[in-house]
């Protein structure tokens, strides 16, 4: 029983890596889960082919395209079939958008996941002598005179978000803690966008005027509908990586999981990640982070705004390729957006509740 007791002391979901051995079942422990997070797709397809009917399944996905399209054209937001149009007579450059589409989306996440994980077990093991301490660190206070916090000398009750995210200092936490509060994000938005996939099928564009894709057991994927004139350019024009009707495509691939956009919310996720990595500092000489950004001039606080700005080019341009590559409706992106803000604010309540107060390097207190 103590062997096994002290075989589950290794992984640590909180608290530090004070050991080689708590480090290697953290990364081993991360990898499986991010790993994990990318097989919802595939796990949603598996539940399409096992266990759902397949005609219900797709007049289900039928019902609620037709559904969003009635709610775009209602809020004259309908303009999927106007861009793609505009796109095939002005850009072309058709292998780089199906590309993109293939493989920017998973390539961009892992990179941006394993690069905050190598940054916080880099951070644990240069700094083995510390652990967690219930004091408030009064070192770097916040200025009420810098805050939405007081107006005229008085008290302003903050919002939650401001209590959670501001006050309990997400920017300042150090290297670990932050990317257990992003990965949390990050998994949270994943796996509530495949309860979309199974609930809430939906047939994306590009298959909506479709007549002649079959699925490997004959059944017609398209719904048909004359009225739409969308161009599925992958399927037209193929990509680096796959076509729609590569057998390993169709066996791994849900036709149907385009509710919500994962590539529109995990594009959003990486850039709210590079642009928290951006105002976050945790190398002061004392090893004690920075509440906000120090700006010498007005050019560097030029450039911290450009730099920020920049991280979102990559969802910007992430939403433009799903609309004119007819994968997604705009509802999809804007919903994927409305799961990681929800999984964001469920990450803030989860950082407040497992981290009371904030902590301090054992090498800051004094001894």
């Amino acid at each position: 029983m103590m062997r096994l007791s002290s075989f589950f002391n290794n992984f640590s979901f909180t608290g530090p890596l004070n050991s080689n051995t708590k480090v290697f079942f953290f990364v081993i422990t991360e990898a499986l889960l991010i790993g994990l997070a990318f097989t919802t797709n595939f796990v949603s397809a598996f539940v399409l082919k096992n266990v759902l009917d397949f005609d219900t399944f797709k007049s289900a996905a039928v019902t609620n395209a037709l559904r969003i399209v009635s709610i775009e054209k209602f809020f004259g937001v309908f303009i999927e079939e106007s861009v793609q149009r505009w796109s095939i007579s002005h850009i072309g450059g058709w292998q780089f958008w199906n590309s993109y589409y293939a493989a920017a989306h998973p390539a961009v996440a892992i990179l941006t996941l394993v690069i905050i994980l190598i940054r916080s077990v880099v951070w644990s093991v240069t700094r083995a002598d510390w652990r967690r301490v219930s004091q408030y660190d009064n070192s770097y206070p916040y200025d009420p005179t810098n805050s939405a916090y007081y107006i005229d000398g008085s008290v302003e009750k903050p919002s939650i978000i401001k209590r959670l995210f501001f006050k309990r200092g997400v920017l300042s936490l150090n290297p670990l803690d932050q990317y257990r509060f992003l990965r949390t994000i990050f998994l949270l938005s994943i796996f509530i966008s495949l309860f979309g996939y199974i609930f809430l099928p939906t047939m994306p564009p590009r298959l909506l005027n479709n007549c002649d894709f079959l699925n490997n057991n004959g059944k017609l994927l398209g719904g048909c509908f004359a009225e739409y004139t969308f161009v599925d350019t992958i399927d037209k024009h193929g990509s680096l990586f796959f076509t729609w009707k590569d057998e390993s495509i169709q066996i791994l691939n849900n036709p149907y999981a385009a509710l919500p956009s994962q590539h529109a919310l995990v594009a959003a996720y990486v850039a709210m990640v590079w642009i928290v990595l951006a105002a976050s500092s945790s190398s002061s000489p004392s090893g004690a982070p920075i509440t906000r950004p120090m700006f010498r001039s007005k050019l560097s606080l030029f450039f911290y705004l450009a730099l920020n700005s920049s991280f979102l080019f990559y969802p910007a341009l992430t939403l433009f390729c799903i609309v004119i590559t007819a994968n997604h409706y705009l509802f999809d992106a804007f919903l994927g957006f409305v799961i990681l803000f929800v999984a964001t604010l469920i990450s803030l309540l989860l950082l407040n509740i497992n981290n009371p107060a904030p902590s301090k390097l054992v090498e800051e207190l004094p001894m």
